[in-house]
């Protein structure tokens, strides 16, 4: 999912897919944890969908665009705090936030 301040996006600036973040104007306003195996379901997720080309064009505009952190939960707690606009994570980790836990 991507994860978003509400108080620094509105519904209609959020990126229809994941592709969108490749966009140039996306540059250091998102975040990701690239390291865990939930981060390579999601690419593995896209490369089903999108294939190869698609795929690792969107992870050369990642390297440039995103910003790494290490946990799904510090993402979460980035958005959460304002250092970032958004943040994609797997679901869980959004609702576990959203429950407090």
């Amino acid at each position: 999912v991507f994860a978003y301040d509400k108080t620094k996006l509105k519904e209609d600036q959020l990126p229809k897919s994941l592709l969108d973040l490749a966009d140039p104007s996306w540059k250091g306003r998102w975040a990701a944890s690239p390291s865990g195996a939930d981060f390579q379901a999601i690419v593995s997720a896209l490369l089903q969908l999108k294939g190869e080309a698609a795929t690792a064009d969107w992870l050369k505009a990642m390297k440039e665009n995103f910003t790494a952190y290490k946990g799904n939960n510090t993402v979460m707690k980035a958005v959460n705090a304002g250092e970032i606009e958004g943040g994609v994570i797997y679901h869980y980790y959004y609702f576990g936030d959203q429950a407090k836990t």
